[in-house]
């Protein structure tokens, strides 16, 4: 997995970009998701073409509803790629460059955070 993470907590001030197995990545926990960006992007084509945008928090996400800008979605050999090429950066911030805006970056290009309306389109995937 290439996440931000540390040796200590996802949380802690020193936060890079690794390599780690799937059980660190876990941390103890028994499920994770992975957003399906192929059903957000038809979403947002829909909603443009209604001329309506969800009831959402304001952000990029749902300029792309109104505007109908679909993602660009990298392909996952891309997307491994990208995240490598940022291996070792350490410019953590919960709010403004966490876990979630690396992993939206590497798949689509846009650094971007906004769970409650992405929060929809989590896939919950259950470990063993």
């Amino acid at each position: 997995m290439i996440h931000y993470t540390s040796t200590s907590s996802d949380t802690a001030g020193d936060n890079s970009i690794m390599i780690t197995n799937f059980d660190h990545f876990l941390r103890g926990q028994d499920s994770f998701f992975v957003v399906d960006f192929e059903r957000l992007n038809r979403d947002i084509e829909r909603s443009a073409k209604l001329k309506r945008s969800p009831t959402a928090s304001l952000g990029e996400v749902v300029d792309r509803f109104i505007t109908g800008q679909k993602y660009h979605i990298y392909t996952p050999e891309e997307a491994i790629e990208r995240a490598m090429s940022l291996l070792g950066e350490s410019e953590y911030s919960l709010l403004f460059n966490n876990c979630e805006h690396f992993a939206f970056w590497a798949k689509t290009g846009s650094k971007e955070c906004n769970q409650s309306l992405i929060a929809a389109y989590r896939k919950h995937i259950q470990v063993g």
